[in-house]
């Protein structure tokens, strides 16, 4: 799990990096604007990167799902929904 939160992690920071259009503008928002202004191929690689954390956050939340049954504490249990309905820093226009 600590793998694919690090994979998370280095994925939004190059694509903070790289693909930001404006400081006003999320990840998302960058990105749609970038299709939109030059179609979808020029940002294909931008695209991967995006269903990669989509994919990372869903093997994320499936491991805390599988573990919360073995969890100690009560609020473990309330994570996996907080993880899986909580954006990412930066993902959304004004949140970084």
């Amino acid at each position: 799990m600590a793998d694919l939160l690090k994979d998370n992690q280095a994925a939004l920071s190059k694509l903070q990096k790289d693909y930001f259009t404006d400081k006003d503008s999320g990840i998302l928002e960058s990105y749609l604007a970038m299709v939109r202004r030059d179609g979808v191929p020029k940002h294909a690689d931008m695209k991967q990167r995006l269903d990669q954390l989509a994919e990372n956050n869903t093997a994320t939340v499936t491991l805390i799902k599988a573990y919360s049954p073995h969890a100690k504490t009560s609020a473990f249990t309330a994570r996996p929904t907080n993880f899986a309905t909580t954006p990412p820093p930066g993902a959304i226009a004004g949140t970084a």
